[in-house]
């Protein structure tokens, strides 16, 4: 497998797209794999797996020794997990300390006052 994926990452670097859909399905379980064990819901792990891929695409020319490749995209998709966890607490605090809005009246209220 090392010197294919030698190969594959070599194609990448020269922008087959064939390459590119292979490297994707030799590493798909491995992104999925580390944003689901992140504690993220299936919806935030798409969106943490596509995050991933095209941060390895945009600096795909960085990453030169494809040996570096599976912890690389462990870190990354570890990490972009975690900036979508932190998102999603910030959001949630802030809908906590939004004030409730008031209940509206009941039918009836203007008869009590």
């Amino acid at each position: 497998m090392a010197s294919d994926l030698s190969e594959i990452w070599t194609r990448v670097l020269s922008g087959d797209q064939a390459a590119w859909e292979e490297l994707v399905d030799l590493f798909a379980g491995l992104v999925y794999a580390v944003a689901r064990r992140s504690g993220l819901d299936e919806p935030d792990v798409e969106d943490c797996a596509q995050q991933t891929w095209v941060a390895l695409y945009t600096s795909r020319h960085r990453l030169r020794d494809w040996q570096k490749l599976p912890g690389w995209l462990s870190g990354t998709a570890y990490r972009r997990a975690m900036r979508i966890l932190r998102k999603r607490s910030s959001t949630q605090r802030a809908e906590d300390k939004a004030p409730s809005p008031a209940p509206p009246p009941s039918p009836d209220e203007h008869l009590i006052h």
